[in-house]
């Protein structure tokens, strides 16, 4: 294949970005990437999206009142495993660089 044996990937890379970007995207409403020109142009893509129908996928946060009511019927179902003050075991190693940049900051201090 062509694609395979090309070394030339720098050159080709922007174009087949820019053809991504041209794509229209279902979950965006048949909008294009390129379409979007700021996180203000929401609204084109709620627009899209309720005129193809794909908008109910995404759910609503609600106005604070219903989010306030929403976690006070979390918190008192007892299901839940995870609460408010619940705590939480993580199992995070560090990283070499965090290790010793933080060795040497202790040694200025």
């Amino acid at each position: 294949m062509k694609s395979e044996q090309n070394k030339n990937w720098p050159q080709l890379l922007p174009i087949a970005v820019g053809l991504l970007n041209k794509r229209p995207l279902s979950k965006l409403g048949g909008v294009a990437p390129e379409q979007i020109e700021s996180f203000r142009d929401d609204d084109i893509i709620r627009n899209a999206q309720d005129q193809s129908g794909s908008s109910q996928t995404i759910p609503d946060g609600g106005n604070w009142q219903e989010q306030n009511e929403r976690q006070n019927e979390y918190e008192k179902n007892s299901k839940n495993q995870f609460q408010i003050n619940t705590f939480v075991y993580l199992d995070i190693k560090p990283k070499t660089f965090a290790k010793s940049f933080e060795d040497q900051v202790s040694n200025f201090i």
